[in-house]
């Protein structure tokens, strides 16, 4: 339903760190409860989108395993297209991440493609950033080139190097501005933003508006033995459930991966 447009293409590549496990994330969502095929951003109010971005549809089949583990689909992520200038947002695109970090737009026949298409937009430079709904954003240190023919993926792939996202600045400036993933040299989107609607652009585990009282008292509503199976922005680590305690709870994965057992570590998005 896209008018026809110029294409933009760029193919980013990024790990969700709430998702990783043993060199891919894993893929329960596509067969959770609840999962959107319609992206699920435009509901959420800390997410504007603009140029030809907004509303995006996957068809039911997507959903199913491919028969190549890497390329099964994980979740919706957010990208941004910003202008070299002075950074602003110009066009933004809900698209679907695989396992191995792979981001898929769709074409106008509902087939996968291995790119972004910001359709509408000029070529030339611009930052892209890649946002999830309970991960911390992040955007590329420089400006990538970008053509209406060919994908760009130098300097669009965020998984093995930190020079490649742009830096937290500021005071206090206590991380890295992605997480290290365990076991190997990669490192992806940090998790543990479970505040819902709210501008904060830091995880924390104590003080105000934190994501542990977040994930107890909003998603569980109080009950710390509660278990919810959804498509939820409280299940930290997307394996389709919501927990605080047991095996694989999301109460743990924030306090001892995420914060690395410290609780009063702040952990702080890049201002873009």
């Amino acid at each position: 339903t896209r008018p026809v447009l110029t294409t933009l293409l760029v193919s980013p590549k990024a790990f969700l760190q709430g998702g990783f496990s043993s060199g891919l994330m894993r893929d329960n969502l596509r067969t959770t409860v609840g999962f959107p095929t319609t992206e699920p951003y435009t509901a959420t109010t800390t997410y504007t989108h603009s140029g030809s971005g907004g509303g995006e549809t996957i068809p039911v089949s997507l959903l199913g395993a491919t028969g190549t583990p890497a390329n099964d689909l994980v979740d919706w992520v957010f990208v941004q297209l910003h202008r070299s200038s002075d950074g602003a947002v110009v066009a933004t695109r809900s698209v679907l991440i695989e396992r191995d970090g792979d981001l898929f737009d769709l074409d106008g026949t509902n087939t996968k493609t291995n790119f972004v298409n910001f359709a509408g937009e000029v070529a030339g430079s611009y930052y892209i950033s890649i946002r999830h709904r309970n991960h911390l954003g992040i955007r590329s240190a420089g400006l990538l080139t970008l053509s209406r023919t060919a994908t760009t993926s130098i300097g669009a792939d965020f998984t093995t190097s930190l020079a490649s996202a742009l830096a937290v600045t500021g005071t206090p400036t206590t991380n890295n501005a992605m997480a290290t993933l365990p076991g190997v040299l990669l490192y992806g989107l940090c998790c543990g933003n479970a505040r819902i609607n709210t501008p904060f652009n830091f995880v924390s585990y104590t003080g105000s508006s934190n994501d542990q009282q977040a994930l107890l008292n909003i998603g569980l509503g109080g009950n710390k033995s509660a278990t919810i199976n959804s498509y939820s922005i409280y299940d930290l680590n997307l394996n389709g459930v919501v927990s605080y305690t047991g095996s694989s709870n999301d109460q743990a994965l924030l306090l001892n991966i995420v914060l690395g057992g410290n609780k009063s570590l702040i952990l702080y998005q890049a201002p873009f």
